[in-house]
């Protein structure tokens, strides 16, 4: 077909960019799936929302040339949709998923970094340092990453700046804004046009039993769950007294994540258990980048 033809000349081509990354299937089926042009903007909403479902249309599937991956190749007519949780495309994807021990497989960091696993990994680590990820860089010096020698008024100062954002209710991209202040539509996600406040994505920085390090990021969703303060009500009161001695003072949501923050750094440093996703972003079956996403955080018993 027409449309066939087209996209397989733009995969023979030499000069257009193209980015590659692993990604599963219903039933535990995994793929390559390779980007071309504009499908290349993609990548910064799979990168902000790695948790998510998404359903891919109109894609090129080809027999992959070194290993036994099919290759699922964009197209000019492919299009891309975040799933909301409860579409029963999401339910069936997460229900059919294989269960391997039931959950994720349990490593320490030195073993996890000599070998090449993509998939959910259960880590012992602590905290060594924590940082929002801005939109765009700025002219100014970034912040400085947030440590144990941080105390809990600069952890405060660091939440009232630039650590939250309005986005799509569906999807979590953030949301533009016209000549008039209002904000545009998630044109992907259409017709849902609910918006949110959302945290910035966060980065953890973590250690093993070993020397060894590595970044962890947060995405928006899971990093309200850590902080358990809604970022919409920030400098709103949770109703809390801070002292009987002063009885108009009460606690805001800003000191209540503040204080999650603290104690993942304060010393003498905790062990928490983190469940991360591994990811190998690839071409031609070569490791390229592996980043670090976290699935879930709770302290070591």
């Amino acid at each position: 077909s027409a449309w066939r033809s087209e996209a397989e000349s733009r995969c023979r081509s030499a000069v257009e960019l193209k980015a590659s990354l692993r990604v599963e299937q219903p039933r535990g089926q995994r793929g390559v799936l390779v980007l071309w042009g504009a499908a290349l903007h993609w990548l910064s909403r799979f990168t902000q929302n790695k948790a998510v479902v998404w359903d891919f249309r109109n894609l090129l599937v080809r027999d992959g040339p070194t290993s036994d991956l099919p290759e699922l190749h964009s197209t000019p007519w492919s299009s891309v949709q975040a799933l909301d949780p409860r579409h029963p495309k999401a339910l069936e994807f997460h229900l059919q998923a294989p269960v391997q021990s039931g959950a994720s497989v349990e490593l320490d960091l030195d073993t996890l970094l000599s070998q090449q696993y993509s998939g959910a990994v259960e880590l012992r680590v602590q905290v060594l340092a924590f940082h929002f990820q801005h939109r765009q860089p700025s002219l100014n010096a970034p912040p400085a990453p947030l440590d144990s020698a941080t105390p809990l008024d600069g952890i405060v100062a660091a939440l009232t700046g630039d650590v939250t954002y309005t986005g799509c209710g569906r999807c979590a991209a953030e949301l533009d804004t016209d000549a008039n202040g209002i904000y545009l539509p998630c044109y992907p996600c259409l017709p849902h046009t609910a918006v949110r406040r959302y945290y910035r994505p966060g980065v953890l920085r973590v250690c093993g039993q070993g020397s060894s390090q590595v970044c962890v990021q947060v995405p928006p969703v899971l990093l309200q769950q850590v902080l358990e303060a809604p970022p919409d009500q920030l400098h709103r009161s949770t109703g809390e007294v801070c002292s009987p001695a002063a009885p108009g003072s009460e606690v805001k949501q800003v000191q209540v994540a503040a204080r999650k923050i603290h104690a993942l750094l304060s010393l003498p440093r905790k062990e928490v258990v983190v469940t991360v996703r591994s990811f190998l972003c690839d071409e031609n079956s070569l490791p390229l980048a592996r980043d670090f996403t976290l699935l879930d955080l709770r302290c070591s018993s």
